[in-house]
């Protein structure tokens, strides 16, 4: 019997689907906006605008329906390194990127960048360190990966329950942000949006898995960049000439520059440890746009940067997606689309953030109370933005705006029809749905895959293994569902929280186990435990300690704390069996059969034979 693998190829015509999708896409809006120009009712093309999209993604994920356990968890392996780009930049993004992103570089300027900068430089160590050795051992789940890696059913189910913490904060986070979009797209009353949201959300994991999510995720991910690069391109040719936002937005923020250096707005000297960046709800505008270190200290902003770097390196539902891509050569070709896309998208929401605070220091700062523009009226009606001030005329400081509303205070701000700012939010429901899509599916496969199944190293019946991890798919949708309605804390600091857990409890034990040959399981687990306790203990203690810290840099202290167990444990621990030292010098093998699959083939061929 032959024990080389069959190369399976890619659906070579997934261009055309994705190009007809785009089109569609497009076209939709312009028919809204042509619409909306005859007097069509604004509730209609709100409905139309929400409920279009949505049915596409749906009829994409029925199509997507398999039977096959390989095509429900690695997508068959045949997901171009394109599609798989896509997917990790706008999931890492998500909706709480879109919305929360722009909003921080709106009110804080420099400072906010330690975020973006801290995933892109994430999806660096992720490239070089870390996709193409898990691509090649190719399990479905990182905590199945690491109790092969090991040959721990403990440690297997260790990690399982200790990886869903973060995985179902950044869930939570992802479902608040969508939720909130759809209620102020539609106007639906909660009720509705949640029950909504949770029929897509299932629909597009439990039908098909991967294979589902690579195919609906893509062209979510496609949506969103349509919504965001439009409206960037619009400013462009409005403020600069030039169609191109993100390369033509400098002139714009050097004379916004100029025009703060003229008012003497102060520049803050924030301790080295401060970490003031705007929360939920109104927040005045006090700092320079381009100055560096006003809400953040010169510390918190290298290790906020870091902690959110080995946050994304090792994130367990991001690593998922590497497996499904045809071979290590096109996981490792996958980043460079990842942070091509990534990085469009980021610039496309710092011109974006640029132009508003344009029309701010142009429309608003200097002006009467009395005198202030249509479109900022029609922003604070909506809750999204104030001005108040003891005297004449307004000053910087005298203007508040709501850092998640800003993004939809920019088409409002241009002038733009309504139908701009629809798209908008289109775009930032989709982003939701492809953080939570994944999310949720790496969710539901620790629960089905590591837990329920994890003491289990023979292969179970194909029908019994996707009826579990379907499931459990619609059973982490309902159990996210309900940390969204009672869970009112802000996004941001969810995300931030669920980054800092990622990297100290998944960073230490996945690099240790890649480039740790002789590595001891006591080892492995020791790390897992260490970090995920002292990240606890220190979040938790929050402002009781001698030394208050912001939230992110927490996890380093986790990290440090698994390092440390790691390395001392080794002394008690046995190192790793040849057999185990032989397996990881494979993963550093790009070519050949993953070793997962090499390892469930051999079972199968015992138990074919014990059964003679």
């Amino acid at each position: 019997m032959p024990t080389t693998h069959r190369k399976i190829l890619m659906n070579s015509k997934l261009g055309i689907y994705f190009s007809i999708f785009a089109s569609t896409f497009v076209a939709l809006f312009m028919v809204l906006l042509i619409l909306q120009q005859l007097g069509t009712s604004d509730i209609l093309l709100r409905m139309a605008a929400f409920i279009a999209p949505i049915l596409i993604f749906v009829a994409i994920s029925i199509a997507s329906y398999t039977k096959q356990a390989a095509d429900f968890f690695s997508a068959g392996r045949r997901v171009p390194a394109v599609c798989n780009g896509l997917i990790l930049s706008v999931s890492a993004l998500g909706g709480c990127g879109l919305i929360i992103f722009t909003g921080l570089l709106f009110i804080d300027g420099f400072d906010a960048w330690c975020i973006p900068v801290g995933m892109m430089t994430g999806f660096v160590v992720m490239a070089t360190m870390v996709a193409p050795f898990y691509r090649k051992y190719g399990a479905y789940t990182v905590p199945s990966y690491l109790g092969r890696r090991f040959e721990s059913k403990s440690l297997r189910i260790a990690a399982a329950t200790i990886f869903a913490m973060p995985v179902l904060l950044l869930l939570t986070a992802e479902l608040t942000i969508a939720i909130d979009a759809i209620n102020l797209l539609t106007g639906l009353p909660k009720t509705y949006s949640i029950a909504i949201l949770g029929l897509v959300l299932g629909a597009c994991i439990a039908l098909g898995g991967m294979q589902s999510l690579s195919s609906v995720g893509s062209a979510q991910a496609i949506a969103v960049i349509i919504a965001m690069i439009v409206p960037a391109a619009l400013l462009g040719v409005i403020e600069t000439n030039l169609p191109i936002a993100q390369l033509s937005y400098g002139p714009v923020l050097r004379t916004i520059s100029r025009m703060e250096i003229a008012l003497q707005i102060p520049v803050p000297e924030p301790a080295m440890f401060a970490f003031d960046l705007a929360g939920q709800g109104l927040t005045q505008l006090q700092s320079r746009l381009a100055t560096p270190y006003s809400s953040l200290g010169p510390a918190s902003f290298a290790l906020t940067t870091m902690t959110v770097m080995l946050g994304i390196a090792c994130a367990p539902w991001l690593l998922l997606t590497n497996g499904a891509t045809a071979g290590v050569h096109e996981a490792r070709k996958s980043f460079s689309w990842t942070i091509l896309f990534f990085g469009i998208m980021v610039l496309t929401l710092s011109a974006l953030a640029v132009f508003l605070r344009n029309y701010v220091m142009l429309d608003l700062v200097g002006k009467s109370p009395a005198d202030l523009p249509e479109w900022f009226t029609t922003v604070s009606s909506l809750g999204q933005a104030a001005a108040v001030s003891s005297g004449e005329p307004l000053k910087l400081s005298d203007i508040a705006f709501d850092r998640d509303g800003v993004l939809f205070a920019i088409p409002v701000a241009a002038g733009f029809p309504p139908i701009v700012l629809y798209l908008i939010l289109a775009g930032v429901i989709s982003a939701a749905l492809v953080a939570a899509a994944v999310t949720a599916y790496a969710f539901a496969t620790m629960l089905s895959e590591d837990i329920l199944l994890g003491l289990e190293w023979r292969p179970i019946s194909t029908s019994v293994r996707l009826a579990s991890a379907r499931v459990f798919c619609i059973a982490s949708v309902g159990i996210s569902m309900f940390f969204a309605v009672i869970v009112r804390t802000d996004p941001l600091q969810l995300l931030l929280w669920a980054l800092s857990l990622s990297a100290a409890t998944a960073f230490p034990v996945i690099m240790l186990s890649i480039w740790w040959r002789k590595m001891p399981t006591l080892s492995a687990l020791s790390a897992l435990i260490a970090g995920f306790v002292t990240s606890i203990i220190v979040i938790l203690s929050g402002d009781n300690l001698p030394v208050p810290l912001p939230t992110p840099i927490n996890g380093l202290f986790g990290m440090v704390a698994a390092l440390i167990a790691a390395f001392v444990s080794a002394r008690m621990g046995s190192e790793a069996s040849q057999q185990l030292q032989e397996k990881l010098r494979d993963i550093r093998i790009p070519g050949g059969e993953t070793i997962y699959d090499r390892e469930l083939r051999l079972l199968r061929l015992k138990e074919q034979q014990r059964s003679k």
